[in-house]
């Protein structure tokens, strides 16, 4: 499904926006609960990875192969690092937060 001059394509910047808008709420909301700042990261970039995944679909990105655009080949490539990074933080026990000196 190439992008095709004239064609109406959905408005995906406005979903990107609205992504981010709601991580930023979210992210904000889980900050008291999740006290490890990498864990916080983590959970961004794996919402994101999985954002993104789905709005290739109504992008007018090139298709590849297997129906699948070039962005999301890479991230089906870099999702065994994400899932690696997501079973660490499982493992290793929360630390409180470093107390910053008053």
């Amino acid at each position: 499904m190439d992008a095709v001059p004239g064609v109406p394509l959905h408005p995906s910047f406005a979903y990107e926006i609205a992504f981010h808008l709601l991580a930023l709420a979210a992210l904000v909301l889980a900050r008291d609960r999740i006290t490890r700042p990498d864990a916080l990261f983590t959970a961004y970039l794996a919402g994101y990875a999985g954002f993104r995944f789905a709005v290739e679909f109504v992008r007018g990105n090139e298709v590849v192969a297997a129906g699948l655009t070039r962005p999301q080949w890479f991230l089906l490539a870099c999702a065994p690092l994400l899932a690696g990074r997501v079973a660490a933080l499982r493992r290793r026990p929360a630390a409180g937060r470093p107390q910053v000196p008053a």
